[in-house]
């Protein structure tokens, strides 16, 4: 029995996009990156559907074999959606990178108020602490009671 290739691409599209679906209701792939690939799946299946069609605009643009067409604008989407990847990834990397210094500042303000609270008999309550790190501060009595690291 012979199974048109039209009734394949539907169905090959129907099971592309329930599977973008479901990683769209579990929250592993954002809504906008599944618009992406459900464009990706509707242009392929009208190529499938009309392949005539699109051999006319093959045609129309001077393109000798139209399916030729579909690979390169197929290619051509793949390498902007990559462009755009590695652009919202390096957004992140930066992201990443000031809050890693601002968290790096903070903790350092932090010390430098236990220090001073601590230079007057004071301390922090334990929950202000920073725990990040369990390297002690400079100032810190020691287990012999005097201020800065243990002497030996």
């Amino acid at each position: 029995m012979f199974v048109s290739y039209r009734i394949t691409a539907c169905v090959i599209a129907l099971f592309t996009g329930a599977v973008i679906f479901r990683l769209v209701r579990r929250n592993l792939l954002h809504g906008s990156y599944a618009a992406w690939w459900l464009a990706a799946g509707l242009f392929a299946v009208l190529v499938g559907v009309f392949p005539s069609g699109f051999d006319r605009l093959g045609h129309a643009l001077g393109v000798n074999y139209p399916p030729i067409l579909f690979i390169v604008l197929a290619l051509a989407a793949f390498a902007v959606r990559m462009l755009i990847s590695d652009m919202e990834r390096t957004r992140m990397e930066l992201t990443q990178r000031r809050l890693v210094q601002r968290y790096a500042h903070i903790s350092l303000r932090l010390r430098a108020i236990e220090r001073e609270l601590l230079a007057h008999g004071m301390s922090l309550p334990r929950h202000c602490r920073d725990t990040a790190d369990d390297a002690p501060v400079d100032d810190a009595p020691g287990p012999d009671g005097q201020a800065g690291p243990p002497s030996s």
